[in-house]
């Protein structure tokens, strides 16, 4: 968790521009000059920005010095199949370098409406989590519903996996579908083994997704998604 005042300042105003503006963590990981993480650096009096010697052993080396950057991020917290914390999703607020790390051990990133869920909603990324909820959120009274993410939809999913509580309930699975059958279909049987499914096919102008929708104030474009809440009240 991030406690730097500034890089937290940036960080709710990035997750802003992304549309996000609850339900996530001002965060920080490090990451070795080159770019690549390195999930077991600590240092929270690096300065941010700034490139700083750091002491530890690279994979397969003898002790050698390396660089440490400090990388403010928006944190996604994740739970275990009990609902315990179990890790965290990171996305760094700019494109320079690997876009996103984890810490712990990354299980669901979830969010529910204060009244018991009826259904769930199964989503490619916490972004796109995050965002749908959002468009959910106001149906709740007639509409309660739990959305998951577990990470990207090629990712195998099955009731067994599922936390006990959301396990028998009616599952609403949303992929973005590119115009390649194939592919959608390759993705899709990822989640054969969840009883009480139902795909959405969601089909989106080309490089956006619920997010990037959502961002632009154009959820009218998730037309399907609506007709689908009304479908099921």
């Amino acid at each position: 968790i991030n406690t730097n005042q500034h890089e937290e300042e940036a960080i709710i105003e990035y997750a802003k521009t992304r549309g996000i503006k609850r339900h996530f963590t001002p965060g920080v990981f490090f990451e070795q000059a080159s770019g690549q993480n390195e999930p077991q650096a600590k240092g929270d009096e690096v300065k941010p920005n700034k490139i700083q010697t750091g002491s530890g052993h690279k994979p397969g080396g003898h002790g050698e010095k390396y660089n440490l950057i400090r990388v403010p991020a928006v944190g996604f917290v994740h739970v275990d199949k009990s609902l315990n914390i179990c890790g965290i999703k990171l996305r760094r607020l700019n494109n320079n370098g690997k876009r996103f790390a984890a810490r712990g051990k990354l299980g669901f990133y979830i969010l529910k409406t204060d009244v018991d869920p009826k259904q769930i909603y199964i989503i490619e990324g916490e972004s796109n989590a995050n965002s749908l909820f959002e468009i959910l959120a106001p149906y709740q009274p007639y509409h309660p519903v739990v959305v998951l993410s577990h990470g990207g939809v090629s990712r195998k999913l099955t009731d067994i996996m599922l936390p006990e509580a959301y396990k028998s309930l009616p599952k609403n699975l949303i992929i973005d579908y590119d115009g390649n059958s194939a592919t959608y279909n390759e993705r899709l049987s990822m989640y054969e083994g969840l009883s009480k499914l139902n795909p959405i096919t969601l089909v989106l102008p080309k490089g956006e997704d619920v997010n990037s929708i959502y961002a632009q104030n154009k959820s009218y474009l998730l037309k399907s998604l609506i007709l689908n809440i009304k479908h099921n009240y």
